[in-house]
């Protein structure tokens, strides 16, 4: 019999529906342990096949267990215990310009023209509480040297209370007062904005199992819409399944053309090899891809990457999540 510990926050078991998943793991004869950093005992944790986690992000308790599995996990005697996932390549995702410089590298290994994916440009700014002012001239030289053409998606990196307020910048000045106004130490991304007909692919993988679920995004931008300057968002309103937005205006029109419809499908064999690709190159089994389809090359755009996302929309997740413990077991 198969013995697993697991750790999730209490909120991510909500959100998450875990009895669900803890149900399954009871049906398929899979013996189940929530670890806990003060009571769980070294023979308990040696003795494990398995430990599934999302020991992630900056809240106390999630950083205590990180802390406490790579502890557990380094200590003399203990086996080499599957990790679904790894707490650094989980912990990678806290660093957008690593992981994106990984997903390049992956992108150039392939024999020019073969991949079936790609990322947008972008640029990392640090924030210093610079005034606008004096941010433009800098911003536009940074713009260049990284080949990143306006309009931007401004961005916070990392998981920070700051990390649903984004804004689209359709100018140096735009972006200026972005980075201006943003908390002093923070880390921002300006990447490139891809029109892509107001549809967002959320491509959720557990394992072998993949799933795409669309869900409305920013419309395809206009010269007027580049004329603000400045349009900032909260991301939370754009790309939930409840989600309404000024920015969605005109997307529900583009999608009645057949040409639309037709540019935003994504085959199954490109899904499949899309997640295959970014979990070797990441070292992750539960995690999210956020892609686009740009509107006028018809490339499938990364914009972004999310560890063991809420897999809302995605079906039979619980039995996704039993198959990924059973072959990483048996590995």
């Amino acid at each position: 019999m198969i013995k697993i510990g697991w750790w999730l926050s209490e909120a991510k078991q909500r959100k998450f529906d875990w009895p669900a998943v803890l149900d399954a793991f009871a049906a398929h004869k899979i013996s189940q342990v929530k670890l806990d950093a003060k009571t769980t005992t070294v023979e308990e944790f040696q003795s494990l096949d398995c430990i599934l986690h999302r020991a992630y992000g900056p809240d106390p308790s999630a950083v205590e267990m990180r802390e406490w599995l790579q502890q557990m996990l380094a200590a003399p005697g203990c086996p080499a215990i599957p990790v679904i996932d790894p707490i650094e390549a989980a912990d990678s995702l806290l660093h957008r310009e690593r992981y994106f410089a990984r997903l390049s590298e992956a992108i150039e290994n392939h024999h020019p023209g073969t991949c079936q994916w790609t990322i947008p440009n972008s640029a990392t700014i640090k924030t210093a509480g610079t005034p606008k002012a004096d941010n433009v001239d800098a911003l536009r030289v940074q713009l260049a040297s990284s080949h990143v053409k306006l309009p931007v998606v401004c961005k916070f990196v990392g998981l920070t209370t700051d990390a649903h307020q984004m804004a689209i910048a359709s100018t140096v000045a735009g972006l200026a007062e972005f980075v201006a106004e943003a908390p002093v130490g923070s880390t921002i991304v300006a990447q490139q904005f891809v029109n892509h007909g107001g549809v967002l692919h959320k491509i959720f993988v557990i394992g072998s199992a993949v799933h795409d679920v669309q869900r409305k995004s920013i419309r395809d931008l206009s010269d007027k819409d580049t004329e603000t300057g400045l349009v900032r968002f909260d991301s939370s309103t754009i790309s939930k399944a409840t989600s309404t937005s000024p920015l969605h205006q005109a997307a529900a029109a583009a999608a009645t053309t057949t040409a639309t419809t037709t540019a935003r499908s994504i085959s199954v064999n490109t899904l499949q090899r899309l997640a295959q690709e970014v979990g070797d190159c990441l070292q992750l089994s539960l995690f999210g891809i956020d892609v686009v389809i740009d509107s006028d090359t018809g490339e499938n755009v990364v914009i972004d990457v999310n560890y063991f996302p809420g897999y809302v929309g995605m079906p039979n997740v619980p039995e996704h999540v039993v198959r990924l413990v059973e072959a990483r077991c048996r590995k």
